[in-house]
């Protein structure tokens, strides 16, 4: 979507840790295989093939209702092997989910190499 590379190049040669965050939607420029980069992939519903293979980490929400615990593991099989795959409650605006959070930690019962991360933006009110 925008050319990151004077971006990353500028950072680069100040020697900045450069973090990467995208829905995994667009395909990465080549480019940024040049430039030392944890890339971090939200998919989203168009998510490519070539972003999950690049990602550092991969964030999923989880949420008690429209969660299907079949797609999840065939899409993310070999990432959850490989210790990449993060996993998300979804929480409500100011509040913790309780039911989102079961869920995750009973994913990461069956998954151990699953992490768990939390949206706390949303529970200090940060936008």
């Amino acid at each position: 979507m925008h050319n990151l590379t004077p971006l990353l190049m500028n950072l680069s040669m100040r020697h900045k840790q450069i973090h990467l965050e995208t829905s995994g939607t667009i395909l990465f420029a080549q480019s940024v295989k040049t430039f030392t980069c944890w890339i971090a992939v939200s998919p989203k519903k168009e998510c490519l093939q070539n972003s999950l293979d690049w990602a550092n980490e991969i964030k999923v929400l989880v949420d008690p209702k429209d969660f299907d615990e079949d797609l999840f593991t065939s899409l993310y099989a070999k990432y959850i092997r490989d210790g990449k795959v993060w996993i998300q409650p979804i929480n409500f605006e100011h509040e913790i989910d309780f039911n989102s959070l079961r869920r995750c930690l009973a994913l990461q019962q069956k998954f151990p190499t699953l992490r768990i991360s939390t949206q706390m933006h949303k529970i200090w009110g940060v936008r």
